[in-house]
C-alpha cells in the first residue's frame, strides 16, 4: 500500500522536512521501491514526485522552497501568511486577516497598505493541480511548495512571478486512520482567549479500491485593537461630540494647496493640513473627541473588535479501479468572518498603538468553495495521461468607514453635525478550470510534458456609499431642493468582466549525460476579456457646498480669490440609483518561453541556469462606463473611460537565474544558494482616468528586481537540525511614471515615480534561524523537544520611493519558541508554546498616508491608519494521530 500510496502523490510535487529549497520537474515514473527509499531517508532527503522517483535535493534543476507538515506543525504555520517569514523570496505582510497580499522577489507597484487580497494574478496558489482562489487554511496538508519565477511550461496556470502550492494528503483505501489538532492560547492586549482545533478521517470505504477522507476545522482567533469611538445612532449622534479642533489662525501657513480637475492650482480656506515639509499634523489632530459624558452620550466602545472566526471543511474521495488510474473528487469550503481592521488610527485624538478611531466597524465575510476531479492515467509504458476539472466561488461581503473619504472631498459635509458615510461591497468571483497533461515515461535520453489548459474567470461586482441622517438633513435645511430620496446613498458603481483564456504548453529534458542536462519549453496563450461597469456621480449635494480655490494666470500668478456655490446635483433623481452599464471587448495573445541547463559535478554540488519569461495577463477597467459624446459635451461633473483607458494590457518578465545546491561534511549540512536578475517590462500600475479621476490601471514604466537567496538545514550533532534562510532583494523603477503617487485631499496631489525609486511593499532584507533540539527520555522512545526560531524583516517603504508622504517602516526581528514532549507509542505530542515572544510592536503596512492627516473645518481626519504586528501568543497545543 505505501507503493500505491506514493503513487497518488500530485504531478510535480516534492517533499522536504524543513524548510530548505527542493526543485520539481516533470518527467518519468518512478521505481517500484520508491516509497521504500523515501521512508529509509532522513530530512535531507527529497522524494521527487513529480519524475515519478526517489531523488536527492542536489539533482533538481529549479528554484523551490518547501516546507513539510512537520515543519508547518513546528513553526504553527496556518496559512501562507506565516509561511512568508520562512521562505526567501517571498513576503506577506501580517495586516490581518481580510486576505494574503503575495509579493515576490520585491515585484509590486502597490503601495504597503493596510487592506489584503485574496487572490492575484500575478502569482499562483494551487491546491493540488487545481488553481484556487481562497486563502485557504493550512489542514492535513503534506507539505506547501514555493516556486519563484514565471512557471507556464510545466503548469496550466501560467504565472508572472511564482507559485505557491497546497499538496494534500489524499485518501488512503489501505486503512482507517485520523488526527486530531487544537490549540488553546491567551493574547497580549486581548481579553480573550484563542481556540483553533481540526480533525481528520481517513475511511476506506472498499479496500484498495474507493476511500473517503474527510476534514473539519474550526480558528477562533481573538482581537487586540479596541474601536472607542463607535456610533451608538448613525445619523444622530455626534462623531466628535467636543466640537471643533484646532485653531486655523495658528495653521495659516500650512493651507493644502492641489492642482484640481481642471488643472488649476487652487486651495481649501477651511482645511488645515499636514506641515509639507515635516509631515506633523496641524495643531489639535491629537486632541481630545470630548468629554466622558459626551462620549458616553454618543458612542459606544467594542474592545478587541479584529477577531477572525473561521470554518474550513474538506472532503475527498479517492478511486482506484485499475493499477493504471487513480481518481479523486474534492470539495473544500471554507467561511471567514473578521470583526474589524487590525488597524490603528496612528494616534489620532488621543488613540494608543491597539486603538482605532473609526466610527464603524471594518468587517467583511468570505465564503469559498471548489470542486474538483483530478485523473491520472497511464497509457501502457508510452506516458500518462493527468486531467484536472475544477470549478471554483468565492463571495465577500464588506462593511467598512467611509466618512474621512467624503469629508476630504470638501463638500461640506461637515456642516452637517452628525455626518458620518459607510462603504457596503458585495464581490463574487467564480472560475472553471480545464487541464489535461500528457507526461512521457518511456524512457531514454529525451522526457517531455505537453498540455492544454482552459480557464473562465467572471467576476462581479457592487457597492455603494451611505449617509445616514443626511437626506433628511437636507430636507430641513434646504427643503425642496433634494427630491425626496428613500434611502441615504450618496455613491454607486456595479460592473463585472468575463476573462478565458486558453492555452498550449510544453518542456522537453535532454539528458546529454549522466551528469548534463538540458531542457527547453514554450507557451501561447490567448485571452479574451467582455466587461460591463458603471458608476454613479455623487448622489447627494446641497446648495451649501461651495468651492474655494484661486485663479492663476499662465505664468502661475495668482490674479484672484474665488467663492462658488456648486448648488444641488443636475443629474438627481428620486428613488432607486439607476446606473448606465455599457459593455466592452478586448482579447490578446503572447508566447512566453524557457530555458534551462544544469551539471552535476559531484555527489554533493550541482549547479544550474534559467533563463525565463512570464506574464500576467491583461485586464478591463470597470469604473464608469466608456465615454459617449453626450456625457463629454455635458455640464457637471464627467465620470467616464476613454477608449485607451477602458482595457490594459499584459505585463511580461524575463528571469534570469543561476543557483546552486550544495552538501557539505558528509550530508550534515545541505542547502542552496541563488542569485537572480529580473526584467519587468510593460508594468501594470495605478492611474487615473481623465474625466472623472476614477481610478484605473494602465500600463507603463519598466522595474528590475536582483538578489540573493540563501537557504540550508544543518545536523551538526545527533538531535540538533538549524534551519536558516536569507534573502537580500532590491527592487526598483528603471523608467519614470507619470503622476503615479496620490497623496493629498482626495488624492488630487500627483507626484511622479522617477527611475531608481525602491519598490513599495517588501524588505530588501529578510531572513530566519531556527534551532530544534530532540532528545530521547524513557526506553519507550519518548522525545522531549525544544525549539527557538527567529526571524527578520527588514525596513519597507510605504509607498514607492517614499514619494507623496510615503514613509519607511522600520525592520524587526520576531521570536518563537515551543517545548514539547512526544509519547511514541500513544502518537500523541503536547508542546508549551509562545509567538512574538517578546510582543514586539511593529507596523506592517499604512492607510492612505501622512497628508491625510487633516482639519476640515475643525472636523479631525481618521483617514490615516497603520496596521501592526499581531502581538505576543502563548499557549498549549496537541496533536494526536490514530
Amino acid at each position: 500500500m505505501k507503493n500505491t500510496t506514493l503513487s497518488l502523490a500530485l504531478l510535480s510535487a516534492t517533499a522536504l522536512s524543513g524548510l530548505s529549497p527542493v526543485a520539481a520537474y516533470a518527467a518519468e515514473e518512478a521505481p517500484a521501491d520508491a516509497a521504500s527509499a523515501a521512508d529509509a531517508a532522513d530530512s535531507q532527503t527529497i522524494v521527487v514526485t513529480g519524475t515519478r522517483r526517489a531523488i536527492m535535493l542536489q539533482d533538481v534543476p529549479i528554484n523551490i522552497s518547501a516546507a513539510s507538515a512537520e515543519t508547518l506543525a513546528e513553526n504553527r504555520v496556518d496559512t501562507v501568511r506565516d509561511l512568508a517569514a520562512f521562505t526567501p523570496g517571498l513576503t506577506v505582510r501580517d495586516t490581518g486577516t481580510n486576505g494574503a497580499t503575495i509579493i515576490m522577489r520585491g515585484l509590486t507597484t502597490s503601495d504597503a497598505g493596510v487592506g489584503a487580497s485574496t487572490s492575484s494574478n500575478s502569482e499562483a496558489i494551487y491546491f493540488g493541480e487545481t488553481p484556487m482562489y481562497i486563502d485557504l487554511k493550512f489542514m492535513d496538508i503534506a507539505r506547501v511548495e514555493t516556486l519563484l519565477g514565471p512557471q507556464g511550461t510545466l503548469y496550466g496556470l501560467g504565472t508572472m512571478f511564482g507559485a505557491v502550492r497546497y499538496i494534500p494528503n489524499r485518501p488512503n483505501a489501505d486503512k482507517w486512520e485520523g488526527s486530531m489538532h487544537g490549540r488553546l492560547f491567551g493574547q497580549s492586549h486581548s481579553d480573550d482567549v484563542g481556540v483553533n482545533g481540526d480533525a481528520t478521517l481517513n475511511v476506506p470505504i472498499v479496500r484498495d479500491l474507493l476511500a473517503f477522507r474527510g476534514s473539519v476545522g474550526y480558528w477562533n482567533n481573538p482581537g487586540f485593537i479596541d474601536y472607542n469611538y463607535l456610533l451608538q445612532e448613525p445619523g444622530v449622534s455626534l462623531a466628535q461630540p467636543g466640537g471643533p479642533l484646532g485653531n486655523p489662525a495658528d495653521q495659516a501657513g500650512s493651507l493644502n494647496y492641489y492642482v484640481n480637475s481642471r488643472g488649476v492650482l487652487t486651495y481649501e480656506r477651511d482645511i488645515i493640513g499636514v506641515n509639507p515639509a515635516t509631515g506633523a499634523p496641524p495643531n489639535g489632530w491629537y486632541g481630545s473627541i470630548g468629554t466622558p459624558e459626551q462620549i458616553a452620550a454618543n458612542m459606544r466602545s467594542q474592545k478587541d473588535a479584529n477577531f477572525e472566526h473561521t470554518f474550513s471543511s474538506r472532503a475527498q474521495l479517492g478511486f482506484y479501479p485499475a493499477y493504471w488510474l487513480r481518481v479523486f473528487g474534492s470539495w473544500v469550503h471554507q467561511e471567514t468572518d473578521t470583526g474589524a481592521g487590525q488597524t490603528n488610527s496612528g494616534g489620532v485624538l488621543g488613540t494608543g498603538k491597539y486603538e482605532s478611531a473609526k466610527r464603524y466597524l471594518n468587517t467583511s465575510n468570505r465564503v469559498a468553495n471548489l470542486f474538483s476531479i483530478e485523473t491520472e492515467a497511464d497509457i501502457g509504458s508510452f506516458a500518462q495521461l493527468v486531467s484536472d476539472t475544477a470549478w471554483t466561488r468565492q463571495k465577500q461581503r464588506t462593511f467598512s468607514d467611509q466618512t474621512d473619504l467624503l469629508l476630504d472631498l470638501n463638500y461640506d459635509y461637515e456642516l452637517f453635525p452628525a455626518f458620518s458615510a459607510t462603504t457596503q461591497g458585495k464581490n463574487k468571483t467564480t472560475t472553471f478550470n480545464q487541464e489535461l497533461r500528457l507526461l512521457s515515461k518511456h524512457g531514454g535520453p529525451i522526457s517531455w510534458v505537453l498540455g492544454g489548459f482552459y480557464n473562465r474567470q467572471h467576476t462581479s461586482r457592487e457597492g455603494h456609499e451611505e449617509t445616514p441622517g443626511l437626506n433628511a438633513f437636507h430636507q430641513r435645511t434646504a427643503p425642496g431642493a433634494w427630491g425626496d430620496r428613500p434611502d441615504d446613498w450618496e455613491y454607486a458603481s456595479r460592473g463585472s468582466t468575463a476573462k478565458t483564456e486558453k492555452a498550449v504548453f510544453g518542456e522537453a529534458t535532454w539528458n546529454i549525460t549522466d551528469n548534463w542536462q538540458v531542457t527547453g519549453g514554450g507557451r501561447y496563450y490567448k485571452y479574451e476579456l467582455d466587461t460591463t461597469g458603471g458608476s454613479t456621480t455623487p448622489l447627494l449635494r446641497g446648495p451649501f457646498a461651495r468651492l474655494y480655490g484661486t485663479k492663476v494666470n499662465s505664468r502661475g500668478q495668482t490674479v484672484a480669490d474665488f467663492t462658488k456655490d456648486l448648488g444641488p446635483n443636475p443629474a438627481f433623481q428620486p428613488g432607486l440609483v439607476n446606473i448606465t452599464i455599457s459593455p466592452s471587448h478586448a482579447e490578446k495573445s503572447g508566447f512566453v518561453w524557457k530555458g534551462n541547463t544544469s551539471y552535476k559535478f559531484s555527489s554533493d554540488l550541482m549547479a544550474y541556469v534559467t533563463v525565463s519569461k512570464g506574464y500576467r495577463l491583461g485586464g478591463a477597467n470597470t469604473s464608469a462606463v466608456p465615454c459617449t459624446e453626450e456625457i463629454l459635451n455635458s455640464t457637471g461633473q464627467k465620470l467616464c473611460l476613454l477608449p485607451n483607458e477602458q482595457f490594459y494590457g499584459p505585463d511580461t518578465t524575463l528571469n534570469k537565474e543561476l543557483g546552486i545546491r550544495f552538501g557539505l561534511f558528509d550530508g550534515k549540512l545541505r542547502g542552496s544558494l541563488a542569485v537572480f536578475h529580473i526584467d519587468w517590462k510593460g508594468i501594470q500600475v495605478p492611474g487615473a482616468a481623465v474625466n472623472g479621476a476614477s481610478g484605473i490601471t494602465v500600463n507603463g514604466s519598466s522595474a528590475v528586481s536582483k538578489g540573493v537567496e540563501l537557504a540550508f538545514v544543518a545536523r551538526p550533532i545527533d538531535g540538533l537540525t538549524i534551519n536558516g534562510s536569507y534573502s537580500y532583494t532590491d527592487a526598483y523603477i528603471t523608467a519614470d511614471i507619470k503622476g503615479l503617487i496620490a497623496y493629498n485631499i482626495g488624492g488630487a496631489s500627483k507626484a511622479d515615480a522617477l527611475s531608481g525609486d525602491r519598490l513599495a511593499g517588501s524588505p530588501k532584507h529578510s531572513g530566519a534561524l531556527g534551532a530544534t533540539y530532540e532528545m530521547p527520555v524513557n526506553d519507550a522512545g519518548d522525545m522531549l523537544a525544544l525549539n527557538w526560531t527567529a526571524t527578520y524583516t527588514g525596513n519597507i517603504y510605504s509607498r514607492m520611493g517614499l514619494r507623496g508622504y510615503g514613509e519607511k517602516l522600520p525592520g524587526y526581528f520576531n521570536n518563537r519558541a515551543y517545548i514539547g514532549y512526544r509519547f511514541v507509542e500513544q502518537e500523541l505530542q503536547v508542546k508549551l508554546y509562545a509567538d512574538n515572544i517578546f510582543d514586539k510592536y511593529a507596523v506592517t503596512g499604512i492607510a492612505n498616508d501622512r497628508s491625510n492627516r487633516i482639519i476640515n473645518s475643525g472636523v479631525v481626519s481618521r483617514y490615516y491608519g497603520q496596521s501592526v504586528l499581531t502581538p505576543r501568543r502563548f499557549g498549549v497545543e496537541f496533536s494526536k494521530n490514530f
